[in-house]
């Protein structure tokens, strides 16, 4: 077994490889500090070792890269900054997403969500039907349609439930100021009759202790749904 240490010791300074001949015959180019115990260096005819000071092999040509000097992207990379870009003009350009960033409270993001959903059945069903055309089997696409139809009709009960709500929403302020308005002018008729205006300021003072309990706030959504309701006091 050859001596590794002495051989390397004769080397010419700079030198960081060597060829060497592998345990199964390869010939091949060694680091210095990659030489196995199983190699064996190759020698030339005047008795010194292969060697060089550089790395094998032919030195790589320069291609041509980008004006800044960057690396050149691949078709699949511009193929993928191009989707990001499309993406990100489709994502600026949704009225859901704007409805969400700028009123997330609004009833009206439930009916992009009904949209949306509509948009999926709808394409649901052009693919069952190309699916029937050529034969195929169409029940894992009817199951996710019928999935489709249960989430609309679950979307279109709360929506119906928030248009409700905003319609009896009797504590607003947009319904305060209505009703303010309605009493001022029930005031003013009050004065135009030339009623006194002791009479006039007690029937209002009645009037606003009556409209603030929650008796009347009662009576009031039943009236909007058009109920009867049977006056209390």
């Amino acid at each position: 077994m050859q001596n590794h240490d002495r051989i390397l010791q004769t080397l010419d300074p700079g030198t960081k490889f060597v060829k060497v001949e592998t345990k199964i015959g390869d010939i091949r180019w060694r680091a210095l500090h990659e030489i196995q115990s199983t190699d064996v260096i190759i020698f030339r005819k005047s008795g010194e070792p292969y060697q060089m000071a550089k790395k094998p092999g032919r030195k790589r040509k320069k291609t041509g890269g980008p004006p800044s000097g960057g690396k050149r992207k691949s078709d699949r990379e511009k193929k993928l900054d191009n989707q990001y870009k499309k993406r990100k003009q489709h994502l600026k350009k949704s009225r859901f997403l704007k409805t969400i960033r700028e009123s997330p409270e609004s009833i009206t993001v439930l009916k992009h969500i009904m949209e949306g959903i509509g948009q999926e059945v709808e394409s649901m069903s052009f693919d069952r039907s190309l699916a029937e055309q050529r034969g195929e089997q169409t029940s894992m696409i009817s199951n996710r349609i019928i999935q489709g139809y249960k989430a609309i009709g679950e979307a279109w009960l709360k929506r119906k439930d928030q248009i409700s709500d905003a319609e009896l929403d009797l504590t607003s302020p947009a319904f305060r100021n209505l009703l303010q308005l309605i009493i001022e002018t029930i005031k003013e008729c009050m004065y135009i009759a030339e009623i006194p205006q002791e009479e006039i300021k007690l029937v209002l003072t009645k009037t606003a202790q009556k409209m603030n309990t929650e008796a009347w706030l009662i009576r009031a959504r039943k009236r909007m749904r058009g109920e009867d309701d049977v006056a209390a006091g």
